[in-house]
């Protein structure tokens, strides 16, 4: 009887063991930091000073890994340009019960002071444990948000507009005077 019982001690303190392996927290990180514009998609990670373009930039984050099971966690986007306040968003992120899952969260800003060449923005990404507790995760982007220079073919139309709206113009006043009427 006695080493059925430890036997059964042995398996119970495996189970436990096992199981605590598997609820342990994977670190975690925001693998996919990715700009969406135009149809094209860029990872912020990976393009460091990267351009984006447009009146608002759209966004991807993903997170990778568990946190605590219990309560909920934040996640806080900070939006800087250079020479304006920061804009913040701040966002419920569930808890799957402390197992290793994936979330993504879209979101999006406005710029409100893009420039032809470029203006330096920060995109700083914080998970916290709760609504203000200790941060979990944080990192930071840099690119450069700048208005779309018009088209070629967009400016030539607007050069040939005004050049008619101008001809038409002046044929009308060399037309009244010689007394003949506007064609």
């Amino acid at each position: 009887m006695t080493q059925s019982k430890i036997l059964l001690f042995l398996a119970s303190v495996i189970l436990v063991c096992v199981s605590t392996l598997n609820a342990k927290a994977d670190t975690v990180s925001f693998s996919s930091v990715v700009a969406f514009q135009g149809g094209s998609i860029t990872d912020l990670a990976a393009s460091p000073g990267a351009t984006l373009y447009g009146s608002t930039i759209d966004f991807r984050l993903d997170i990778h890994g568990a946190t605590p099971a219990a309560g909920f966690n934040t996640l806080q986007i900070t939006f800087a340009e250079t020479g304006q306040l920061p804009v913040i968003q701040t966002f419920d992120v569930p808890l799957f019960d402390g197992l290793p899952a994936d979330y993504s969260q879209l979101f999006s800003f406005q710029p409100n002071n893009p420039t032809f060449g470029g203006t330096l923005t920060t995109l700083t990404v914080t998970l916290l444990s709760g609504a203000s507790g200790p941060v979990i995760q944080s990192q930071t982007y840099t690119f450069n948000s700048a208005q779309p220079v018009p088209e070629p073919a967009t400016v030539s139309f607007l050069v040939l507009g005004m050049g008619g709206l101008l001809s038409r113009k002046y044929r009308g006043r060399l037309s009244f005077r010689n007394n003949t009427p506007p064609g």
